[in-house]
């Protein structure tokens, strides 16, 4: 396993925290993603931590969607493609 990150796991512990705050204060859905290595095993899943603990695996994969934005870009979708 390669090394990337290179600051404080306790600094990028708070940021992590701080991102998951924010993404509830402002109604953000967490979404999950895989994510997967190429270089040794094409299907293998990436790990982002030494312990391979689920929680901090699930915290490194998780992203924050703003469901009102995804149903905004939807509205201008379907009033584009209605118009053909």
């Amino acid at each position: 396993m390669g090394r990337v990150c290179f600051c404080n796991l306790n600094k990028l512990s708070a940021l992590m925290k701080e991102i998951r705050v924010f993404a509830k204060k402002n109604e953000l859905k967490p979404s999950w993603t895989y994510y997967y290595g190429w270089i040794k095993v094409k299907d293998e899943k990436l790990c982002f931590s030494k312990s391979g603990n689920e929680d901090i695996e699930w915290s490194y994969v998780t992203i924050y969607i703003s469901c009102r934005l995804v149903n905004e870009l939807k509205t201008e979708r379907n009033q584009y493609f209605s118009c053909f």
